[in-house]
C-alpha cells in the first residue's frame, strides 16, 4: 500500500516544481499558446534527455520513428513538428512531452511481447500531443509560466532547467483525457494497418500484473502515469475496429499484418472477414494471397476460383489463380547418413548439456532470492527517500535562484540514486525466467538430435540445431556471472540510497531555511513600509522604526549566509549521491548487460529452432517475417540463410548490421559449417550492446510462434 501511494502521488513532483519558482508570476497576455508549448517542449527534451540517456542505436531509432512517423500521417494535429526517441531506463513508461516529444523506455520495449503493442502506445502518446494534454496539465502551473517568461524574454536562458522534464514524466491526465488517448491508439494503429488491440493487450497485461500484486518499481511508473482500469479496458475493446463485425475493417488490418509478413495472423481476420461477408470477391482474394504466401496453393487456387466466380473478368484474380496453379512443392533434402553419425556423436554432450542446464536453474534461482530480498530492501529505501523529496514538494517556499538550483540537483541525484534499484528488480525476473527457458532450449535441441540421428529431419539442421546448443551452453556461463554480479551490486545501490537519503535531510534544512530567510524578508519590508507613517509621528518612533529595519537587515544577512552553508552542503551531499550512484550504477550495468546478452542467445537459440521441421513452403513467409522486423528485404534474408544459418542467426545478423553498419554477408562469415561458431559471439565483437537486435528477435519470436503454429495443409 505505502508503495502504491508513493507513484500515485509522483504527481506531487510538478507541485514541487512549481515551489521552486512559485516567483515566477506573469500575464499571458500577446502570447501564442503553441509557441509557449513549443519552449516548454525544448525545456522538457532537454531536462529528460540530460537525466536518462537516448538510445543512439540506428536500427531502433530508424523503427521507433517509422511507427511515429507513420502514425502522425492519420493524426489531425500535423503543423508541429514529432520527434521519436527511447530512453535507456529500466523504468516501464512511454509520455509524450509538449510540442511533439515522444519517448518511449526500453522497460517498455522490454516489457511489451508483440510489437503492435509499441504501435498502439505510441498511437496513444500521439493521442496526447494532438489533444494537447500536457500543455493543459501545466497551464496553472509554473511550466506554462516560465515559458510565457523566456518568449518574452523575461528569462534569458533554457538553464536551470535540470530536472523539469522529470516532472512531465510522472504527469497524470485526466480520466476523460486519457479515454481520449485511448481511442487515438486504436485508431492510428488501425489505420497504419497494424492490430488496433495492442494499446488495449498492453494495458491489459500491465493490468493484469498489478492486480496479482506484481507491483516492481519499473511497473508502478506505467501504472502511475497511465492508471489502466478495468473500466478503460472494456471501454477500448468496444470500439468499431475491435468488434470485429465490419469485414472492411478486418480485411484493412489482414492486409496490413499480410505487409509485415504475418500471414497466420492475417488468416484469422480474413475468416472472420468471410464468415461476415462469404461472396465478398475482395475477401475471397486475399484469402487466396495469404494461403498462397504459406504455399497453401491448392486452397488459395480454391478462394481464387471462388473470387472469379463473382468477379470473371479481373485480370489481376486471373493472374494470380495461374501463378499458383503452376507452383510445386520444393524439392527436400533429407538428413544425411553424414548427419545422422554427427547427431548421435552429440547426444552424449548435449545430455550433460541438459544436466547442467536443470542445475544452473536452481543456482540461479537461489540467486534470484537473494537479489529479490536485497533490492526488495534497498527499494524501500528508496521510496522512503523519494517520498520525503515529495513531501518537501507540497510546500510552499519562495526560495533564491542559488537555492531553486540546488534542489533540482537533489532531485536530479535522488532520480539517478533509483535507477539501480529499478534494475535490480527487473534483473530477477530476466535471471529466473531466462534459466527456465534455457532448460527448455536443451531439452528441445536433443529432440531435434535425436530425430535426426533416427533419419528424421532435413539437411542443414542438425548443424543449427548443434549452433544453437552452443548458444545455450554459452549463455548458462553468462547467466551464472549475471547472478553473481547482482548478488554483489545490491550493496553499492544501498550505499547510493543512504546518501540520497543523507541528502533530502539536508533539503529538508534547505527548505526550512529558505522559509526563515523569507521570513525575515516579509517582516523587513512589512517595517520598511512603514517608515513613511513613522515620519509623520515622533522622532523616537523613526529612530525605534530605523534600529527595528537595521536589526531586520542583520537578520537577513544572517539568514543568508545560514542559507548559503546550506547550499554548499547540499552540493557536497548530492555530488556524494552523485558519486555513489554511478559506481552502483557501473555494477548494475555490467549484470544486467551480461544477462541481456544471455537473453540474446536464447532468442537466436528459440528462432532456430523454432523453424527447423518445418515445411518449405513457408519459408516465404518466415523470410518476409524476418526482412520486416530487421528493416531489410527478403532477398537480402535468403542470401544469409543460404549460408546454413537458421532462421534466428540471420535475424541477429540482418539486425546486428543494421544497428552498427556492417554488411550481413561479412558479418555472417564465408561458411557457417563450424558448429561451435557463436552468431551472437561475433556480433558481440562490433556491438557490445544488442540492444537492437534483441528487440527486434523479441518481436519476431512473437509473430514467427503465430505463424509456424497454423498448419500448412
Amino acid at each position: 500500500m505505502r508503495a502504491t501511494r508513493f507513484w500515485r502521488r509522483r504527481k506531487v513532483i510538478s507541485v514541487w516544481l512549481a515551489a521552486v519558482v512559485v516567483a515566477l508570476v506573469t500575464t499571458l497576455a500577446g502570447c501564442n499558446e503553441d509557441d509557449i508549448e513549443r519552449v516548454l517542449g525544448e525545456m522538457s527534451a532537454q531536462s529528460v534527455e540530460s537525466s536518462y540517456r537516448v538510445v543512439r542505436d540506428p536500427l531502433l531509432n530508424a523503427w521507433i520513428n517509422n511507427i511515429g512517423q507513420t502514425e502522425v500521417a492519420y493524426c489531425t494535429r500535423q503543423h508541429i513538428p514529432y520527434e521519436f526517441k527511447i530512453l535507456d531506463t529500466d523504468l516501464v513508461n512511454a509520455f509524450a512531452a509538449p510540442y511533439g516529444h515522444i519517448y518511449v523506455t526500453t522497460g517498455l520495449l522490454e516489457f511489451a511481447e508483440d510489437e503492435d503493442e509499441i504501435w498502439g502506445v505510441v498511437g496513444h502518446e500521439i493521442g496526447h500531443v494532438v489533444n494537447r494534454d500536457a500543455i493543459k496539465s501545466v497551464k496553472e502551473g509554473f511550466l506554462f509560466n516560465l515559458g510565457v517568461m523566456i518568449l518574452s524574454r523575461k528569462s534569458r536562458t533554457l538553464g536551470n532547467v535540470a530536472g523539469i522534464g522529470l516532472g512531465l514524466l510522472s504527469l497524470r491526465h485526466s480520466r476523460k483525457d486519457e479515454y481520449a488517448a485511448d481511442d487515438w491508439g486504436t485508431r492510428l494503429a488501425y489505420l497504419a494497418g497494424h492490430n488496433p488491440a495492442g494499446d488495449v493487450m498492453f494495458f491489459d497485461r500491465l493490468f493484469k500484473k498489478l492486480e496479482r500484486g506484481h507491483r516492481p518499481c519499473t511497473l508502478e511508473v506505467m501504472f502511475a502515469t497511465h492508471p489502466p482500469t478495468e473500466r478503460r479496458i472494456r471501454r477500448q475493446y468496444n470500439r468499431p475496429e475491435l468488434l470485429a463485425e465490419d469485414p472492411n475493417i478486418l480485411l484493412h488490418i489482414a492486409r496490413g499484418q499480410m505487409k509485415q509478413g504475418r500471414y497466420a495472423k492475417a488468416l484469422g481476420y480474413l475468416h472472420k472477414a468471410a464468415d461476415l461477408a462469404p461472396r465478398s470477391p475482395v475477401v475471397l482474394a486475399a484469402l487466396g494471397e495469404a494461403l498462397a504466401a504459406r504455399g497453401q496453393w491448392d486452397k488459395a487456387a480454391e478462394k481464387y476460383r471462388d473470387a472469379l466466380a463473382a468477379m470473371p473478368h479481373d485480370r489481376y484474380i486471373q493472374h494470380r489463380l495461374a501463378a499458383v496453379a503452376d507452383n510445386h512443392p520444393p524439392t527436400v533434402m533429407a538428413v544425411t547418413a553424414a548427419e545422422q553419425a554427427q547427431a548421435r556423436a552429440a547426444l552424449n554432450e548435449m545430455e550433460l548439456l541438459l544436466t547442467r542446464a536443470g542445475t544452473a536453474r536452481v543456482q540461479v534461482q537461489g540467486a534470484v532470492q537473494r537479489v529479490k530480498t536485497q533490492s526488495e530492501t534497498v527499494a524501500d529505501t528508496a521510496r522512503n527517500v523519494m517520498q520525503s523529496l515529495l513531501d518537501l514538494g507540497g510546500q510552499s517556499v519562495e526560495l533564491t535562484p542559488s537555492a531553486q538550483e540546488a534542489l533540482l540537483a537533489i532531485n536530479a541525484a535522488v532520480s539517478k540514486a533509483s535507477d539501480p534499484v529499478f534494475t535490480l528488480e527487473r534483473l530477477g525476473p530476466l535471471l529466473d525466467d531466462t534459466a527456465t527457458e534455457l532448460q527448455s532450449l536443451a531439452s528441445e535441441g536433443i529432440a531435434v538430435l535425436q530425430a535426426a540421428s533416427e533419419g528424421n529431419g532435413q539437411a542443414g539442421e542438425v548443424a543449427i540445431a548443434r549452433r544453437s546448443l552452443r548458444e545455450v551452453e554459452a549463455a548458462l556461463d553468462e547467466l551464472a556471472e549475471a547472478a553473481d554480479a547482482a548478488v554483489d551490486a545490491a550493496p553499492d545501490a544501498e550505499r547510493a540510497q543512504r546518501l540520497a537519503r543523507d541528502a533530502v535531510v539536508v533539503a529538508e534544512q534547505l527548505m526550512a531555511a529558505s522559509r526563515k530567510l523569507a521570513r525575515e524578508q516579509h517582516e523587513l519590508r512589512a517595517a520598511q513600509s512603514r517608515v513613511k507613517q513613522a515620519e509623520e509621528e515622533s522622532d523616537d518612533a523613526l529612530r525605534a522604526l530605523r534600529r527595528s529595519i537595521s536589526y531586520r537587515q542583520h537578520r537577513i544577512m544572517m539568514a543568508e549566509m545560514e542559507l548559503s552553508s546550506i547550499i554548499s552542503r547540499v552540493h557536497t551531499a548530492t555530488e556524494a549521491t552523485q558519486r555513489a550512484a554511478e559506481a552502483a550504477w557501473n555494477r548494475v550495468r555490467e549484470a544486467r548487460r551480461t544477462a541481456l546478452t544471455a537473453r540474446t542467445r536464447v532468442l537466436v537459440a528459440r528462432l532456430n529452432l523454432m523453424a527447423i521441421g518445418k515445411p518449405p513452403s513457408i519459408e516465404q513467409a518466415i523470410n518476409q517475417l524476418v526482412a520486416y522486423f530487421t528493416m531489410s528485404t527478403p532477398d537480402q534474408v535468403a542470401a544469409v540463410r543460404s549460408k546454413g544459418l537458421g532462421v534466428g542467426d540471420t535475424a541477429a545478423v540482418m539486425a546486428a548490421s543494421k544497428s552498427v553498419g556492417v554488411d550481413p554477408l561479412d558479418l555472417a562469415g564465408a561458411s557457417n559449417t563450424d558448429v561451435h561458431d557463436s552468431i551472437v559471439g561475433r556480433i558481440l565483437r562490433v556491438d557490445r550492446n544488442l540492444l537492437g537486435p534483441r528487440v527486434m528477435l523479441k518481436f519476431l519470436a512473437t509473430a514467427l510462434a503465430e505463424e509456424v503454429k497454423q498448419p500448412t495443409q
